[in-house]
């Protein structure tokens, strides 16, 4: 069995790399770049992983996507959250709409 996996290098993508890692006989990974903030460590880390496991790793890169709206792609600050603020709904929707990327998975999604 073969698997793509699209691999930012965060937890979520990370582990579902390991479980294909460990499911498939053949593993590529894709890490896009699209303006990202993060995106020379998130590119470094999935690097690293893709080396480690000895895996095919492709970069894909979107330019047009960074003229999009929001803190991950956009000049704005992240917003800062404390603890006791995470029980309030309008701190989180707010903060929430600050790191919003319109659509970005589903663009890294084949048609």
């Amino acid at each position: 069995m073969k698997s793509i996996v699209l691999l930012s290098s965060g937890l979520d993508s990370t582990v579902a790399f390991k479980e294909a890692f460990n499911r498939c006989d053949e593993v590529v990974c894709v890490t896009f770049d699209y303006g990202q903030r993060a995106k020379e460590k998130e590119i470094a880390f999935a690097k690293n992983i893709c080396g480690q496991f000895k895996v095919g790793h492709i970069i894909i890169s979107l330019p047009w996507y960074g003229t999009f709206r929001g803190a991950l792609t956009g000049s704005g600050m992240m917003p800062k959250i404390s603890g006791n603020e995470l029980d309030d709904k309008e701190i989180t929707q707010k903060s929430a709409e600050e790191v919003w990327v319109p659509a970005r998975n589903v663009v890294f999604l084949p048609g």
